[in-house]
């Protein structure tokens, strides 16, 4: 197993020593892909988890993958938009949401989900870029935008410093919706998103029909339809907050 530790410089590095091993597959998330096949062009790769495998260019269609890389591709931003909503639902009167976005991600289709929906609610989101080296400057920059809460918007890198992440929000008085249930497990106020668990479980059985003889160009890319919503009470209630009965209904787990 090698991981990046949220540093985007050492995939190169990574993905070398991965195929010096010589694996038969490498289970992997978006993020490496690109790192991993121009270590190997021919090595099977099985994505456990990536935004849109089209529009990233991992594929032109999802029923025929190309070259040697398949896995599980979701649409991110219909479920950025879904976020904005529920954070909304939570909080009726907040109007200023600061938006945090990974600072390399580049041009991205959630941010203009997520303004679109933002738009609609009437709500104003302000853009952060987040450096992974200088995590408490995005909640002073959210502080002095007078954001009433926080949108982090999916990336694997900040997922990479999810503790350091909620730990910030709760000094800064922020409530703030994540893209997974991990950061609620680790004290997080609520997420919406894919089940990460559930992901990497198709990936084996991925990894299990290429070991007996499948090509990555034998399975169709899949598109997860199972999405939860997890609160976290005790920490609705640090922040001085209620969460509405309709939202609490709504809940796949919610956190006591």
């Amino acid at each position: 197993m090698k991981s990046a530790q949220g540093r985007p410089d050492l995939l190169p590095g990574l993905a070398a020593e991965l195929v010096a091993l010589r694996p038969e597959v490498v289970v992997t998330t978006g993020i490496a892909v690109r790192a991993i096949r121009r270590a190997s062009p021919t090595i099977p790769i099985v994505v456990a988890a990536t935004r849109d495998a089209v529009t990233a260019g991992f594929t032109s269609t999802l029923a025929k993958p190309a070259d040697n890389i398949t896995g599980q591709s979701f649409l991110n931003t219909e479920l950025s938009a879904k976020r904005l909503a529920l954070l909304k639902d939570t909080l009726p009167r907040a109007r200023r949401i600061a938006m945090f976005v990974y600072a390399d991600s580049g041009p991205d289709r959630d941010v203009r989900e997520t303004r679109t929906a933002a738009q609609r609610l009437g709500l104003h989101v302000q853009r952060v870029d987040v450096r992974l080296d200088d995590l408490a400057r995005s909640f002073s920059d959210a502080k002095k935008e007078r954001a009433d809460a926080v949108d982090v918007l999916a990336s694997a890198w900040l997922n990479a410093h999810r503790e350091r992440l909620v730990e910030l929000a709760a000094q800064n008085g922020l409530p703030a919706i994540y893209e997974s249930r991990d950061y609620v497990d680790a004290g997080g106020l609520m997420s919406y998103g894919q089940n990460l668990t559930l992901l990497f479980r198709r990936a084996a059985i991925y990894v299990h029909k290429i070991l007996k003889g499948a090509t990555p160009d034998d399975l169709p890319w899949e598109q997860p339809s199972q999405f939860k919503l997890v609160v976290n009470l005790r920490t609705a209630k640090a922040l001085g907050l209620t969460f509405p009965p309709s939202l609490l209904l709504r809940a796949d787990q919610v956190i006591e």
